[in-house]
């Protein structure tokens, strides 16, 4: 307990310390701090046109701030000794950011105090301030219009070659062409030889043809009347076969017809079937009785003799 209570009351005399401390340093150095940091801060204010100057300042009062406070907590300085620095540097670092934030959300080229007060923005040109960054950029300007002027030369440039090249292109195939009307004219040449050559040679064989049709159409003379012979006998045969044939359709007919009698003189089914008239018999006779099924069938075979010539229903 008694450490703690030492403890407390070693932290709490460190406290009091400090901001005694922090409040006579202020009172020794916080006013002409303050002034000076302000001062710091409307010059870099006054220089915006040149560069951003507040910035700088409030970078490097901040750095510097930050190594005096380190110094101070590693007691690598005396706090007495190095309380008015980070009250200076604290000071300036806070005026000169505050102008340069201003200067952002504004936007002002010049300045804040120019924009604000007319006789700053007189004083930046007396001093040539506004006229050395005018400098500056007719400077730009006139190296970027020389660049342009260098640039339109190479273009130039590469516009004649290029023409050059298509000079060059055109010629050739201007004589290209010239070659190829050479090559078609030698090739025509040579192609009327060619048909002349021809034509004497298709007149002979005209000739030989001619000839040979000749004796062709003697020869088709003959066989046509050996033809027209032989088709006349060939007829005759046919003619023969075909009332042979006739009759034997008109004897099938008639005995087809004579079995279909004397199945209906019998009635009732065949029991095995092997004409057609006896397929057809069964087929009526069970349509008669109501047996579908097997009249069905027995109708289907029938069909199978393919009987063209006999009308079962007459």
């Amino acid at each position: 307990m008694s450490r703690l209570g030492f403890g407390g009351i070693g932290m709490s005399e460190i406290a009091t310390g400090t901001t005694s401390l922090l409040r006579a340093s202020l009172g020794r150095t916080g006013k002409w701090a303050a002034s000076f940091a302000f001062i710091s801060g409307a010059v870099g204010d006054v220089l915006n046109p040149l560069g951003p100057f507040a910035a700088y300042i409030a970078l490097v009062a901040a750095v510097a701030a930050i190594i005096i406070a380190i110094a101070m907590v590693l007691r690598l300085v005396l706090a007495a000794k190095a309380m008015p620095a980070l009250i200076f540097a604290t000071s300036a670092a806070a005026i000169a950011g505050g102008v340069y934030g201003i200067q952002q959300q504004t936007n002002s080229q010049n300045g804040v105090i120019a924009n604000l007060v007319p006789a700053v923005a007189e004083l930046q040109q007396s001093l040539g301030i506004v006229s050395q960054k005018v400098a500056k950029i007719e400077q730009t300007v006139t190296q970027t219009q020389k660049t342009v002027e260098e640039v339109k030369k190479s273009t130039d440039t590469v516009a004649k070659t290029t023409e050059q090249i298509a000079s060059t292109q055109q010629q050739q195939t201007a004589q290209g062409a010239e070659t190829q009307k050479s090559v078609e004219a030698v090739k025509q040449t040579t192609d009327t030889v060619a048909q002349k050559t021809e034509q004497i040679a298709s007149a002979q064989q005209q000739q030989s043809a001619q000839g040979a049709e000749t004796q062709k159409a003697v020869e088709a003379v003959k066989q046509t009347t050996d033809t027209l012979a032989a088709g006349q006998q060939q007829q005759q045969a046919q003619a023969e076969k075909l009332q042979a044939t006739t009759e034997q359709i008109a004897a099938s007919i008639d005995t087809i017809a004579k079995g279909f009698a004397r199945l209906s003189a019998q009635g009732g089914a065949i029991a095995d079937p092997k004409r057609p008239d006896e397929f057809y018999h069964n087929a009526r006779v069970y349509e008669l009785a109501g047996d579908m099924l097997n009249a069905r069938r027995s109708y289907l075979a029938f069909a199978g003799f393919d009987v063209d010539a006999i009308d079962p229903y007459t």
